[in-house]
């Protein structure tokens, strides 16, 4: 199960931040502090981008139609 709560079930990106989660389970890290140093980048990187759209206007993200 991803580290997001609940109330994301059912969003158009939890099946892709699932996903992600998911992947990084299958790498092979040696425990689970290896595993969360590793993936909190890209959910670092993800937090950025949403920051960016906000603070630009566009909360729906830059490739949202």
């Amino acid at each position: 199960m991803s580290h997001f709560t609940i109330t994301h079930v059912g969003q158009p990106e939890g099946a892709g931040l699932e996903a992600i989660a998911e992947g990084f389970r299958h790498l092979g890290f040696k425990d689970d502090h290896a595993l969360n140093a590793a993936e909190w980048i890209v959910y670092d990187a993800l937090h950025a981008y949403c920051e960016k759209m906000v603070h630009d206007g566009r909360p729906n993200g830059q490739f949202a139609a």
